[in-house]
């Protein structure tokens, strides 16, 4: 019954009496609506991604994560790390028609650090001591010490520029910017619709436009692709068999490494979790391979530590803890817990987290250990992590930046832990603070590196998978490689209507 409710919808949405504007337009789905179009309050996937395709950055980054030039053309750093300067182009306008300059790039920058805005934001660019604009097309930013990732905050969704006159109350759902496209219309809980920015100053984007459709059922957005409503469509890891094993459709997958990791954080303050020992018999008590290549036929990466493959310092040649049950019973009865002992393990309500849950207590069970699995909705299962009230629990962290840093210090060091899972080591705190400062490349790598054993031979972590998305392309998309980054992507070089017209 679900199905036909399911055809229905895209049989009166493919029928409706608006004009047909699909060989012009860029069709896509997203599963929420984004929380507005303020850059200062962009915390979520959805709302990142709809911003970058309003706004400019100073920088930007590539399909892969390195930093090119956003409307900064070049950018200089003092050797001391602390001055940053960069230079502007001088031909970019906001879509009411206003030129963009330094003074436009200061007052948003301002702005997301001011407390009367409240950006959830605000620590990108708490570092900053001075703001100076010499002139219309420079801007020189200096912080108090040197801070190796600063440079990239840059190219985040928060740091985009917005015009400095900007006044208006409903700014964040009536957006002014100056990137490639302009919202055109957003129907909640049902459509969002970008035209092209004709003005833009990289050229204007060579669709007209570009749709979201908000469709929150997976189901129902694999229905819409297979029957040609949308042109990119993300396989859920429940029906990509089904996609892989058709002749159709195999050869159209495409796939993207993700910076993030799946991991079943220990408290470290309760016991018996606050011995290492404990910590790191649950972990050899896991088998992740198996699980993984059960659950999600193999198709993710499987986790030796924070750092997922593809960050500088990411070590290739470190295994993912082994399936080792003896061992696990070995070092509990070494703990003083030869007959086990009992925890509960979190998890949200979200159906994602269910079979693994399970799974991971049939394991424990083996090893002498009584899981049990304590489900609630998000706002509480967060707030509960906050409070220490977790044994255990299921979650993942998604990179905000491209930098191993951005997997060592929210996660790892002590000041940002007591939000956390309550681990504490002085020396992996006085190693992230030494990676946060250095600039040399060679050396930061070995102080990861090094951080980041100490971190696993501490076991304040379960580390299980790094995540691998595929994507379906429609015959349109033939040559659509989806970016590393969430909210690369801004679809302004895309032409799909040289595929329709037989001329790629």
């Amino acid at each position: 019954m679900k199905q036909i409710f399911i055809f229905i919808a895209i049989f009166f949405y493919a029928c409706s009496s608006a004009p047909d504007l699909s060989e012009k337009t860029i069709r896509l789905a997203i599963s929420s609506n984004p929380k507005g179009f303020d850059p200062a309050f962009a915390t979520d996937v959805v709302t990142g991604k709809m911003c970058m395709l309003l706004y400019d950055t100073m920088l930007r980054y590539d399909n892969k994560t390195n930093l090119v030039p956003g409307i900064a053309t070049h950018w200089e750093i003092s050797d001391d790390g602390k001055i940053y300067t960069f230079h502007l182009r001088d031909d970019v306008h906001f879509t009411n028609g206003v030129k963009l300059t330094s003074a436009d790039v200061k007052q948003s920058i301002e702005r997301i650090s001011s407390p009367k805005t409240n950006s959830p934001m605000i620590w990108i660019f708490e570092r900053i001591d001075t703001i100076e604009t010499p002139n219309e097309h420079t801007i020189k930013i200096t912080i108090g010490e040197p801070f190796a990732p600063f440079i990239q905050f840059f190219a985040m969704p928060s740091a985009a520029i917005v015009p400095s006159e900007t006044k208006n109350p409903d700014f964040a759902f009536h957006p002014v910017g100056s990137g490639p496209w302009i919202l055109e219309k957003w129907e909640q809980d049902n459509f969002l619709r970008f035209k092209r920015n004709p003005n833009y100053h990289e050229g204007a984007a060579k669709m007209e436009f570009l749709e979201f459709r908000i469709i929150t059922e997976t189901m129902t957005q694999s229905a819409e692709f297979e029957v040609g409503n949308l042109d990119v469509f993300e396989i859920p890891e429940t029906e990509f068999a089904r996609w892989h094993n058709s002749k159709k459709w195999k050869n159209r997958i495409r796939y993207k490494d993700d910076l993030d990791v799946y991991y079943i954080g220990l408290n470290c303050e309760k016991p018996p979790l606050n011995n290492p020992q404990v910590r790191r018999a649950l972990s050899l008590g896991l088998d992740r391979k198996k699980i993984v290549d059960m659950q999600l036929g193999g198709k993710v990466r499987l986790a030796h530590g924070p750092i997922p493959p593809g960050l500088m310092g990411y070590n290739p040649m470190m295994p993912a803890d082994p399936y080792l049950p003896e061992q696990a019973k070995k070092l509990l009865k070494k703990a003083g817990f030869e007959d086990g002992f009992e925890i509960t393990l979190w998890q949200s309500q979200s159906s994602r987290w269910n079979i693994l849950a399970e799974s991971i207590q049939a394991y424990w069970r083996e090893i002498g250990v009584n899981c049990k699995i304590k489900k609630t909705d998000w706002n509480f299962f967060k707030d509960a992590i906050r409070q220490g009230q977790c044994d255990a629990y299921l979650l993942d962290w998604i990179a905000d930046y491209p930098d191993a840093e951005n997997f060592l210090f929210p996660l790892f060091h002590s000041s940002q832990t007591q939000k956390r899972n309550r681990y504490a080591n002085p020396k992996v705190d006085a190693l992230i603070e030494e990676i946060q400062r250095e600039i040399d490349l060679r050396k930061r790598i070995n102080l990861i590196r090094k951080v980041e054993e100490e971190i696993i031979a501490d076991a304040p972590w379960i580390f299980l998978w790094h995540s691998r998305k595929y994507f379906l392309t429609s015959s349109a998309m033939d040559n659509y490689e989806p970016p590393m980054m969430f909210f690369a992507e801004q679809w302004k070089n895309i032409d799909k209507r040289r595929v329709i017209n037989g001329e790629r």
